[in-house]
């Protein structure tokens, strides 16, 4: 009787350590996928306006967070060149 309720103890707290680590795994990911497109669209948008994407941009855009590509693609519709696009 001790064992059987010990053994649904164990097995709710498995269920529950797999339900959190699924959550905290679909976060990562949303996260990690949300940076991916603000880099995939913050580089096209760089193209379109000023050409080949030169290697040293590409770095920076893969290096920055998802809020970082957000402003920058939105500073490419003020900027005249991309010297000015990085300025904080």
């Amino acid at each position: 009787m001790l064992e059987q309720r010990i053994e649904r103890i164990v097995q709710g707290l498995i269920l529950q350590g797999r339900s959190e680590g699924l959550s905290q795994g679909l976060e990562q990911g949303e996260a990690v996928g949300l940076k991916k497109g603000e880099e995939r669209l913050f580089l096209r948008l760089f193209g379109s306006k000023f050409g080949e994407v030169p290697q040293a941009v590409r770095e920076r855009a893969a290096a920055a967070d998802a809020a970082t590509l957000e402003r920058w693609a939105e500073r490419l519709l003020s900027v005249d060149s991309a010297d000015g696009l990085f300025e904080d």
